[in-house]
């Protein structure tokens, strides 16, 4: 910006928003499928050294599904909530056994 203006850089401005004469609520429903992280789990073997590392089970991801209903109101989101959420895949834990010795 110029000197001219009267504004400087950095400055803060603070501009107003005018209040409409009417408002316009809106509610959307998005469903969305997400990915539910594999987990996993340790077990030690005491027969075997401590470098000693084996996947005794592979893991795999899951899937869940969501529906969320999101209000609007002039555009501008009032409310998210999930009104309900299945899961179609669970995820399968990834085992690994460790040494101890």
């Amino acid at each position: 910006m110029t000197v001219q203006t009267g504004i400087h850089v950095g400055q803060v401005l603070n501009v107003p928003i005018s209040k409409p004469k009417i408002s316009v609520k809106t509610i959307e429903t998005q469903v969305l499928t997400t990915v539910e992280p594999k987990t996993y789990e340790y077990q030690t073997d005491n027969t075997q050294p401590k470098s000693y590392q084996k996947v005794k089970q592979q893991g795999r991801a899951g899937q869940k599904k969501s529906t969320i209903q999101i209000t609007r109101i002039n555009g501008f989101v009032q409310e998210e909530k999930e009104i309900s959420k299945e899961i179609i895949t669970q995820p399968v834990p990834e085992i690994i056994v460790r040494g101890t010795l």
